[in-house]
């Protein structure tokens, strides 16, 4: 669900690691942002492992589309 994670995996496929990654549609959709929302609203966003940045999901999405997840 991070950057860095993704980053251990293209380094595998590049040295040829047959490799493989997932990971769930609520961290190619929502970030951390949706934790601040106010009163209860922000509570509903909970789970684990956390949600992550907005350069986390875009770095996800890049994945996604080369066939790294």
């Amino acid at each position: 669900t991070t950057k860095g994670s993704l980053e251990a995996i293209r380094k595998a496929y590049a040295s040829g690691v047959k490799v493989y990654g997932e990971t769930c549609t609520h961290y190619l959709t929502l970030t951390t942002d949706n934790l601040s929302k106010p009163n209860f609203e922000g509570a509903k966003y909970v789970c684990s492992p956390a949600l992550r940045s907005q350069d986390d999901l875009d770095t996800l999405w890049k994945a996604v589309k080369k066939g790294y997840l």
